[in-house]
């Protein structure tokens, strides 16, 4: 129980500004908790860190609201407290004798008095509803009443339960009240820059761990799409279930991207190419006749010939080293780098993969018309456009030929690992 009576009330105004504070910077905090909850993603709904069921939401608004009830009952008791210290006085407050009951005199002594204190005329409103407060507790029946039993003309409603309002002594604090404050705000504000700085690597962790976990789940549209396939049939094979996944809306996108890619790159390899050999018969040429005209110096020249063929190899394998490390510093890609299909000799890829795979009779795969896929895609006259071609034909349609490739490749590969062609293209 706090104490009403007329003991200090000093230690409870950092307490009000303590619980004032909470309920200030908790609500802030719950706002924008119950809105990174509003715009939060699948992924983060997912692993529990912005939910509705969160136990930290839930207990912070809890401490908000009790802390905000507290604040109002220690600002009503202490508010109650600083009036009962210097009684309410109606004589004094006129500036009349103690027990003056004459109606004419205290008419007089108000006029004058409310005229001073109207804010209107420069005065306080404050000190003008004393003086209002004051005439009624000598010249009302109800109020004089109010006032011999209860201290103030209003009676109990004069001294509310709770306050929520910013009272005088906490808005302009004075002695060691100012004192405590001071320190308890000092306290406070390296105590809300500590919480924000847990803030801030807190929403690190939960940033990598939602980007981890985004990498290793299903997106969110198509986890809806499986499911929604999934319900219509419950009879599928492992193989039907493999090339569902292998569908998925944004599965295919990302082999489009892939396709997009790998072309681009072909197209730059094979321009690099050209310019090189472009380069070399320029050399060539600049060559002329010249290039045997000494027949007595054979063994010169062709010693010379090695050593310069040694240099070019060794300045080529420097120019290739510097353009790969560039292109490493600045996210460039590296063309020549690259190994690529029907570019660079000994290099397979889908396409070697599919030829392999049509020589064995497994592509294009026979069981086609048994595949949900293939029915859902019949069943909404589904059709793809790439590079402004429009394909009707999933087989086709080039990123979901891509990943049908390749996901016959993952089930064959004990045919392709042991192909002749694949352990000669392995050891160079």
């Amino acid at each position: 129980m706090v104490d009403e009576g007329n003991g200090s009330m000093v230690w409870l105004m950092p307490l009000a500004a303590i619980l004032g504070t909470y309920t200030l910077v908790g609500s802030i905090s719950v706002l924008f908790t119950i809105y990174g909850t509003i715009k939060a993603t699948e992924v983060e709904k997912r692993l529990g860190k912005k939910s509705w069921k969160s136990k930290n939401l839930w207990l912070t608004l809890i401490s908000v609201i009790i802390c905000a009830l507290g604040y109002g009952r220690v600002c009503a008791i202490v508010s109650k407290h600083e009036e009962l210290k210097a009684p309410f006085n109606p004589y004094e407050i006129l500036k009349i004798d103690d027990g003056c009951t004459d109606t004419t005199l205290i008419k007089t002594a108000y006029r004058n008095a409310s005229r001073e204190a109207h804010p209107d005329k420069g005065g306080d409103s404050k000190t003008f509803d004393l003086v209002n407060a004051a005439y009624r507790a000598l010249t009302d029946d109800e109020g004089k009443l109010n006032w011999e039993q209860f201290g103030h003309p209003d009676g109990k409603s004069h001294f509310q339960t709770l306050s929520f309002g910013l009272p005088e002594w906490l808005l302009k604090p004075k002695g060691v009240t100012a004192i405590v404050l001071v320190l308890m705000y000092f306290g406070l504000l390296i105590g809300i820059g500590y919480i924000l700085w847990q803030k801030t690597k807190g929403n690190d962790k939960s940033k990598n761990a939602s980007a981890a976990a985004m990498s290793n789940s299903v997106a969110t549209d198509d986890l809806k799409f499986l499911v929604n396939l999934l319900q219509n049939n419950e009879e599928q094979s492992h193989v039907d279930l493999l090339f569902l996944i292998a569908s998925t809306p944004e599965i295919i996108e990302q082999a489009g991207k892939a396709v997009e890619h790998y072309e681009e790159c072909k197209k730059q390899k094979l321009a690099n190419k050209a310019e090189e050999e472009k380069k070399k018969n320029t050399m060539l040429d600049l060559a002329g006749p010249w290039g045997d005209d000494d027949d007595n110096n054979d063994d010169d020249d062709g010693e010379n010939k090695e050593q310069q063929t040694q240099a070019q190899k060794l300045e080529e394998e420097l120019a290739r080293k510097k353009k790969a490390l560039l292109a490493q510093a600045t996210g460039a890609i590296d063309y020549d780098a690259m190994k690529i299909e029907d570019v660079d000799s000994g290099v397979i890829g889908p396409k070697w993969v599919r030829s392999i795979l049509q020589e064995n009779n497994i592509w294009p795969p026979k069981f086609l018309d048994d595949l949900t896929i293939i029915s859902h895609w019949r069943e909404q006259n589904t059709s793809w456009t790439y590079q402004g071609q429009k394909y009707s034909d999933p087989l086709s349609y080039p990123p979901i030929q891509r990943n049908f490739v390749l996901l016959l490749a993952r089930v064959n590969s004990q045919l392709l690992n042991g192909h002749p062609i694949f352990l000669t293209s392995s050891q160079q």
